[in-house]
């Protein structure tokens, strides 16, 4: 169990360094971009086919930093639903949340 809490510890910090750097702003400020000044049928076309290439999805979700309460009792998991674009076979989404890490996986039958 340690060596798990170190590796989750580990990889919070990593990603943490970077949600903050310009890359995430990056794209987010492409994608708004292209979906504001392409024409549609350019863009039907990319998100089409964005997915044909790539059978794994990675994604890592901050939480809550601190305890949430629901019904007056501290909420101690974070569901999420991985999904992605185009024919994604796999999603592995990590969701940490008040000093633990969840890995929720999600596949297909392709």
């Amino acid at each position: 169990k340690d060596k798990i809490d170190d590796a989750c510890k580990g990889a919070k910090k990593t990603l943490d360094v970077l949600k903050r750097s310009w890359i995430a702003a990056g794209g987010y400020t492409l994608l708004r971009f292209y979906s504001t000044f392409c024409p549609h049928a350019f863009m039907d076309h990319i998100y089409s086919n964005s997915g044909a290439k790539f059978t794994l999805f990675l994604s890592n979700v901050p939480g809550f930093l601190k305890p949430v309460y629901y019904a007056g009792k501290p909420a101690t998991r974070f569901f999420s639903l991985v999904t992605g674009s185009g024919n994604i076979a796999t999603g592995i989404n990590i969701v940490s949340m008040t000093e633990t890490c969840q890995i929720c996986i999600t596949s297909d039958d392709s």
